[in-house]
């Protein structure tokens, strides 16, 4: 009887792990993040409406996938290799002016070039005057360097996508931080952003230009003491999480 009920117990304690492992992965909050989810941590890839509503019982930044069409002159949102879902940007904003109008948005415009830069400038804030949201509260990236100019010049919050660096053997590195160096020195209001792999170049490089970063690890974080050293950073001024809506 004895043996029985030790194995019991046995038993139900993995039980419990299990189901307590299953709820923390399930959880939006996450030991990594903790004391800077009301200031800094935002919402990865809510690129649906009922991801917005969902993310937003528990952050104060979302960010979204944008791509503009140029045919039907749309704001599509959806990420690449995905398909487009048939949600517009207006329909959006929106839902956005009816859930919180403070929300800040990250956008995340996959195909902003120098070439589209003005007409999606322009519809861009189009849409935030109708919706009435505060180009304050909006940030513009993308890999396009010379696209966020015009941005900037209307004061936006614009932010540099950089290439992954942390890959790169040791001259590829050096020529590709010159690049950026020499990017940044021309447009200096200009911020950064970068998935947190790269944090530890990046913060020597660029120690003083502000920065956004993703911050897309798995269940047990190996990176936690990186985590930490970013979200301790003041230059750091937004870092997203993965997040997956369950209710």
């Amino acid at each position: 009887m004895k043996l029985i009920m030790t194995i019991y117990k046995k038993i139900l304690l993995i039980i419990c792990f299990v189901l307590a492992c299953c709820l923390y992965r399930l959880s939006p909050y996450k030991i990594d993040f903790l004391g800077y989810y009301s200031s800094k941590i935002g919402a990865h890839q809510c690129n649906t409406i009922f991801k917005l509503k969902s993310a937003k019982k528990f952050y104060k930044i979302i960010e979204l996938d944008l791509v503009y069409d140029e045919n039907k002159k749309v704001f599509d949102i959806y990420h690449f290799p995905d398909k487009s879902t048939g949600l517009y940007l207006n329909e959006y904003l929106e839902a956005v002016k009816k859930i919180d109008k403070e929300l800040f948005l990250w956008f995340d415009i996959k195909n902003l070039k120098k070439d589209n830069a003005r007409i999606i400038c322009e519809k861009i804030t189009t849409l935030l005057i109708k919706y009435q949201i505060s180009k304050n509260n909006v940030l513009i990236e993308s890999r396009y360097p010379k696209s966020l100019s015009l941005f900037i010049e209307r004061k936006f919050k614009a932010s540099y996508y950089l290439p992954s660096l942390f890959q790169l053997s040791k001259d590829k590195l050096d020529l590709e931080t010159l690049k950026i160096k020499n990017i940044l020195e021309k447009n200096p209001e200009m911020a950064i952003s970068f998935s947190h792999e790269n944090y530890d170049i990046i913060k020597k490089q660029f120690p003083d230009q502000e920065k956004y970063v993703w911050s897309l690890v798995r269940f047990v974080n190996p990176y936690y003491l990186r985590t930490r050293s970013i979200l301790n950073d003041d230059s750091v001024k937004i870092v997203l999480m993965g997040f997956k809506p369950v209710f």
